[in-house]
């Protein structure tokens, strides 16, 4: 009983955790400042927040001015480590010796090469069943969802019409997009 009423006690007239509402009505807000934000979040000093913050209003991490005391997620280039191609950085994990991406480089020495088939193509791409990937492709070798035959399990693309969905003017094909309620081309209309 006592641990249920505590919790109701916690919330505000809008059904919301005291500390988290923004309304000053209702007492709370503690993590909000006057106008509205985070405190943490806030570059305003009067809001005794913006801790997150440096000077130039950027989250510390992210900011690449040493005098912030932050900017750790930034190499020397003012780019995120992992997304750095420089090795001296002592980031760029996401990119392997040749500058590319790890998992779209085809040699294995760089232990990528994940999204890559045996035919250097993107797996999902790739119309060789052999590849294991082919997912965006149907047998017939097209895009499953351009495919009109039901048994490629595609075929979004199109209506019970046969046209495509865009440019089919039935509203019950459930979009017809290209065209208004008259009928005609929303350009034109």
């Amino acid at each position: 009983g006592k641990r249920g009423a505590g919790r109701v006690r916690s919330k505000c007239k809008h059904g919301k955790a005291k500390w988290y509402c923004r309304a000053p009505e209702c007492g709370g807000g503690g993590a909000y400042c006057r106008h509205g934000k985070r405190k943490a979040y806030c570059p305003d000093p009067a809001c005794e927040g913006g801790s997150a913050l440096c000077r130039h209003s950027k989250f510390k991490a992210f900011c690449p001015d040493p005098a912030c005391g932050g900017g750790q997620m930034l190499c020397r280039h003012g780019k995120q480590r992992p997304q750095c191609r420089d090795p001296e950085c002592g980031g760029g994990t996401a990119y392997c010796a040749h500058g590319k991406h790890k998992s779209e480089c085809p040699d294995a020495a760089c232990g990528g090469g994940t999204a890559l088939c045996r035919h250097l193509k993107r797996k999902a791409m790739c119309r060789d069943p052999e590849c294991g990937g082919g997912q965006a492709y149907c047998r017939h070798g097209k895009m499953r969802k351009y495919c009109r035959d039901p048994e490629c399990g595609g075929g979004d693309a199109y209506c019970r019409h046969g046209i495509c969905k865009t440019g089919c003017r039935d509203p019950e094909c459930g979009s017809g997009s290209a065209f208004c309620v008259h009928g005609g081309r929303k350009t034109t209309c």
